[in-house]
């Protein structure tokens, strides 16, 4: 893996637990659907934010939609964010909160994910940023676009400290498909426990009549598993 600050690409299934192929291979999800006292094994829980999501501050939420503790706004046709919270734990044991932030502007065929953000109420380790580019209408599962997929090594992280993607958070370009939704990721460790927990979410989907200027859908035209979260060994 990287130092921290460097971004890499193409390493596979690994961070990509947005993929149909992948997801298989992760858990913790269903145990929520258990009282915490009689969980097993490793999971996260998302639930509704603790506090309002960030707002431009030069832009108005034109509309906004939530499900699970997810939420998108749109501000306008080219500007919109995301955010997913959830506590995380191991068997009966609330380990911490995460919350997760991502804010994407677009120019042209180029998607800017700008800031991607993280901040967990434990310490946590190899906190790892993903984005990735899919061709995804509403409603479809959608593919990655070839060759941008990028990671950012965040390190270690302390209790309550928000870290952002930096310098420059993570952009995609590409002029080829109609349709795009750009993906974030985050995937953590704790201290004294095996795996990975993560939690990603995708962005509304974008479409394009010519392939020079990228629209946002409406506030609710998602692609399908628009959001997810567990744990993976």
């Amino acid at each position: 893996m990287a130092s921290a600050g460097r971004a890499q690409s193409g390493l596979g299934g690994k961070y990509q637990d947005y993929l149909g192929s992948t997801a298989a291979a992760s858990a913790g999800a269903d145990q929520c659907d258990f009282e915490p006292s009689k969980r097993a094994g490793n999971w996260v829980y998302l639930t509704a934010a603790e506090k309002a999501v960030q707002t431009p501050e030069t832009e108005s939420i034109n509309s906004s939609y939530c499900v699970s503790g997810n939420c998108w706004n749109r501000y306008n046709d080219f500007q919109s964010d995301a955010s997913i919270s959830g506590n995380w734990g191991y068997g009966g044991t609330v380990l911490g909160r995460v919350d997760l932030y991502a804010s994407y502007q677009l120019t042209g065929p180029q998607t800017v994910s700008k800031p991607v953000q993280y901040k967990n109420s434990r310490a946590t380790t190899n906190v790892v940023f993903t984005g990735d580019l899919i061709n995804a209408a509403p409603g479809a599962t959608g593919t990655p676009v070839p060759g941008k997929f990028s990671l950012y090594n965040a390190g270690d992280i302390p209790a309550g400290l928000t870290r952002s993607w930096a310098p420059n958070g993570y952009k995609s370009y590409d002029n080829t498909m109609w349709n795009h939704s750009q993906v974030q990721q985050w995937s953590w460790n704790a201290s004294g426990y095996s795996g990975y927990w993560y939690a990603y979410i995708k962005s509304i989907s974008t479409h394009t009549s010519d392939k020079v200027t990228y629209r946002f859908y409406s506030v609710n035209q998602l692609p399908a598993n628009a959001y997810g979260a567990g744990w993976r060994a």
